[in-house]
């Protein structure tokens, strides 16, 4: 199982996080007006071995995701904007590719069908006018709309608290979790408890 922990930007917290038994992959948010934004990072600490770090990015140029994949050591691009097809072809070039994608509602998952030849993953997230997360659940009973080859993360708003209805979703292509604001103390500085919390309730409802 796949458990991303997003929106780091310290540090030690981010030594911390790539630390931890559970945490398969790390996210760093590259979107100037976020509070959780990774560019002001003076110091990149060394990947752990074993852990694959994603930049998420909104509507890129390719040269700037060229530059933080190099700078982060990034294993993978999230593109997490109304990016066209072409953009994710373009970075699918030299980097593994996961699309987010916002849900409200059955429609939304018709527009996945341009991006399957690009991405290696989507990330179901909650739609929002502009875009990007809100750190909110959607109904998560509409993933039984997403019928595509091609695997999944959850994604919006999953707190400590929600291993239990994650286990009872069983969808055979929802392949892991995304999580973010849920397990903070400040933006961008994650809390270690609670994150050990959800991974041993997640074991324990498997």
């Amino acid at each position: 199982m796949i458990l991303k922990v997003c929106g780091l930007n310290d540090v030690e917290n981010i030594r911390t996080v790539e630390g931890m038994k559970g945490v398969t992959h790390t996210g760093f948010i590259f979107v100037q007006n976020s509070p959780r934004n990774a560019l002001s990072l003076i110091e990149i600490p060394e990947k752990r071995e074993g852990v694959k770090r994603v930049g998420v990015f909104m509507n890129p140029e390719v040269k700037e995701v060229i530059l933080c994949a190099k700078r982060f050591h990034l294993d993978i691009v999230q593109l997490h904007g109304d990016e066209a097809p072409e953009l994710c072809s373009e970075i699918s070039a030299f980097a593994e590719v996961w699309k987010a994608i916002g849900i409200a509602s059955a429609d939304d998952f018709a527009k996945i069908d341009q991006y399957l030849p690009f991405c290696t993953a989507f990330v179901l997230d909650k739609k929002t006018p502009l875009g990007g997360g809100s750190g909110e659940q959607y109904n998560w009973q509409l993933l039984s709309n997403y019928q595509f080859h091609i695997p999944f993360l959850l994604s919006g708003g999953i707190a400590a608290t929600d291993a239990a209805r994650l286990a009872a979703l069983k969808h055979n292509k929802c392949v892991g979790y995304d999580i973010n604001s849920r397990f903070e103390v400040s933006p961008g500085i994650k809390d270690a408890r609670a994150i050990n919390l959800f991974i041993e309730q997640l074991e324990q409802n498997k």
